[in-house]
């Protein structure tokens, strides 16, 4: 895998302490691909997120979940320290594991963190 770096700073700062990447260009077997954030914590990649336009009425955040599983296909070296994968349409957001499924990809909790919050959508 080859990392293009396509944002302003200097492409040695993405390997400090904690960074948060939005402009970068994976290259792997041929491919380009460009997930939405990397955060990368001590110069490894530990979370991918995927967002969909909220004013698009066909990205759901099924959608999303649909896009990281052709990430971890077409560029799985970029998982391979992953911790956390976060999915949203721009009103819900849930996270889950490498290997989760749809089901185990969870919403977001409260600030209180008393219960759930409201989910628009269900699991089929």
């Amino acid at each position: 895998m080859l990392l293009v770096a396509t944002g302003t700073e200097p492409f040695a700062e993405l390997f400090t302490n904690r960074t948060l990447e939005s402009k970068l260009t994976f290259f792997c077997a041929r491919l380009f691909r460009r997930p939405d954030i990397v955060v990368f914590v001590n110069g490894l990649p530990l979370v991918v997120i995927e967002l969909k336009n909220p004013a698009d009425e066909d990205a759901t955040i099924w959608s999303a979940f649909n896009q990281l599983q052709t990430y971890k296909h077409e560029i799985p070296s970029l998982f391979a320290y992953n911790e956390i994968l976060i999915i949203s349409d721009g009103v819900e957001a849930r996270l889950g594991s490498l290997t989760a499924d749809k089901e185990w990809f969870l919403p977001w909790r409260t600030i209180e963190d008393e219960e759930v919050a409201p989910v628009r959508t269900r699991v089929s």
